[in-house]
């Protein structure tokens, strides 16, 4: 793919000056030199995308997206947005960030400077989505609050390759259970997962929708996303062939066995198998 882009850009941008002047007679008579040479160079470029398979680019993106197991190419999986922190010393890496639905975005983010965390956002408009903030919460781990101009999506159980769970590594697991629980409002279950005898679970609608655990020693609190992979050990061999750090490497928990990765910008995330006998478990 890289190929075919990088040999039909030179063209475009070369002929950006003849496209120009036959832009300027569309809607008149374009004769002489400009249409014989628009002409000739629309012959170039038509050779060069047979020669390439250039007309087929669409269906060969999708052979390659299924050779690498990425979902459907409409899929929305997440954003990644740059950001020069103020102070670099105290975020020095990246993080991805979970968002909570609430009713009220502005009431979320009252309620958060009450309960004595900041916010680092304040709430505003974000296009077609709807409403939103990005907050930190008494111990220092972030995260945002939407509220969907659409409406949230149904609850289904994620396929392979999808966002699966999130879960936050906290220094006093149950004050941090405590303050959550408010934004919701969530309903506190004991175990971060089901059978387990430390941390929280976050439900509500009858769902489990997050985990709050005690962190480990040296470990910022933070929240960690989780990934459903078909396999725990290929994943991490492949994220360490691409530049991963395997923060964890294939451990028995929560019922399944799962590892955690921190990827080239610092952004530690978590993946996990989750077989049926993990999901009915989880019910």
């Amino acid at each position: 793919m890289e190929s075919v882009y990088s040999t039909l850009v030179p063209l475009w941008k070369d002929d950006s000056e003849l496209f120009s002047i036959a832009r300027q007679e569309l809607f008149s008579s374009v004769v002489g030199d400009a249409m014989d040479k628009l002409l000739a160079r629309q012959g170039e470029v038509q050779e060069r995308l047979d020669a390439l398979d250039a007309w087929d680019l669409d269906s060969r993106l999708e052979l390659a997206m299924d050779a690498l197991r990425c979902p459907p190419g409409d899929t929305p999986i997440g954003g990644m947005v740059y950001v020069r922190p103020k102070q670099p010393e105290k975020y020095p890496a990246s993080r991805w960030v979970g968002f909570i639905s609430v009713g009220d975005v502005a009431t979320a983010a009252t309620l958060v400077e009450k309960e004595g965390g900041k916010v680092l956002v304040s709430p505003r408009k974000a296009g077609d989505r709807g409403t939103e903030a990005l907050l930190v919460d008494p111990e220092g781990g972030m995260f945002g609050v939407i509220h969907s101009a659409t409406g949230d999506p149904e609850d289904y159980l994620a396929g392979n390759d999808q966002w699966l769970w999130a879960e936050l590594w906290a220094g006093d697991a149950a004050k941090m259970a405590a303050f959550y629980k408010g934004i919701g409002p969530y309903e506190l279950r004991d175990g971060a997962a089901k059978g387990e005898g430390a941390g929280f679970q976050l439900w509500s609608g009858g769902y489990a929708r997050a985990g709050i655990m005690p962190k480990p020693e040296n470990v910022p609190t933070t929240w960690l996303a989780y990934v459903r992979v078909k396999s725990v050990a290929d994943t991490v061999a492949r994220a360490s062939e691409a530049g991963g750090t395997i923060y964890l490497q294939p451990t028995p928990l929560h019922g399944t066995t799962m590892a955690v990765i921190i990827d080239p910008t610092g952004a530690p995330f978590a993946v996990a198998e989750w077989p049926a006998v993990a999901t009915e478990a989880a019910r």
